[in-house]
């Protein structure tokens, strides 16, 4: 796979439990409207990020996480100085 760069800013909705037992071990977690920078909105997670400190307009990246049966989905991270 080649390389893919996304960046954009977060709107964030906090998870407090799980609503899938797949994801059980993740709680907390942030789920968020990532508005890129393309103009395309894409909902997703925020990773290595407390939910609580996130904040509007924080900028963020694409990371690809890999999940079961060798499927990858685009996950965000806050960019370095967020």
């Amino acid at each position: 796979m080649g390389r893919c760069l996304a960046q954009g800013q977060a709107v964030h909705v906090d998870c407090h439990r799980s609503f899938h037992p797949a994801f059980d071990d993740d709680v907390p977690y942030a789920i968020v409207v990532i508005e890129m920078d393309e103009g395309v909105r894409v909902v997703s997670q925020i990773v290595d990020a407390e939910p609580d400190a996130l904040k509007l307009s924080d900028a963020v990246e694409v990371v690809f996480v890999p999940v079961a049966n060798g499927k990858v989905l685009p996950k965000f991270k806050l960019a370095p100085g967020s």
